[in-house]
């Protein structure tokens, strides 16, 4: 059971022994698949940005998937490249969510700096399970905060994120239920600004389809 519902983590930490050992970017991809939600690749970028430290991470942002990014355009490589500079960013720079979407900022790429939000967002709500590695930018009573107070161009990824962390935070509230869809349903048409409640939905969507497919794995 814990296996199976920490799995992306954990391929996480077999992506970053895998930079280690292989190098560039495109080599270490080659050796990965996207098993468990590609943590793998996640895990890669994570390791070569550490490499980089807080103070270059700004400056070299947007050559780290250059490889990726002139041989295979939009592909799910890119997108696994981008997605993992955000996941890298929180952590390099201590999980500091406005500082890492600096990093994001820095992308030419429109796609890829969404992409890269979408890590960031996915990393802050992997806090709230890591407590060796806090986030300053989760709060109980509001779940989906920071997302009216980020930039507009990457709110559609934090309120689809951040359903996560609130199916969580209702779960604590109510222990008969494991996930409290319905209550965070209602949130999501209460408490998520105009414009942005499909996403809240979307997100909302993705959480019962990854749970539904944990659950047919635990079954077999």
């Amino acid at each position: 059971e814990f296996v199976n519902s920490n799995c992306h983590h954990l391929t996480h930490i077999i992506g970053r022994a895998a930079a280690e050992l292989y190098g560039d970017i495109s080599s270490t991809y080659s050796r990965g698949d996207n098993f468990c939600s590609s943590g793998y690749y996640h895990g890669v970028i994570e390791a070569t940005m550490a490499t980089l430290g807080a103070d270059e991470v700004l400056e070299k942002a947007d050559n780290i998937c250059a490889d990726l990014r002139e041989d295979q355009n939009h592909s799910f490589d890119l997108r696994n490249c981008a997605h993992g500079l955000g996941h890298g960013s929180m952590y390099v720079l201590g999980n500091e969510l406005f500082e890492a979407l600096r990093v994001c900022d820095a992308l030419a790429d429109e796609w890829e700096r969404d992409q890269c939000s979408g890590g960031v967002f996915m990393e802050n709500v992997n806090a709230h399970d890591n407590p060796g590695h806090p986030s300053n930018y989760l709060k109980a009573d509001q779940p989906f905060y920071p997302c009216a107070e980020v930039k507009t161009e990457y709110k559609t990824q934090c309120y689809a994120r951040h359903t996560e962390y609130a199916l969580e935070v209702a779960s604590q509230h109510d222990t008969t239920v494991q996930d409290d869809f319905a209550k965070v349903f209602d949130l999501c048409a209460k408490e998520v600004e105009d414009g942005m409640r499909p996403a809240c939905y979307s997100g909302l969507g993705h959480q019962a389809a990854m749970e539904a497919s944990l659950a047919d794995t635990s079954d077999e």
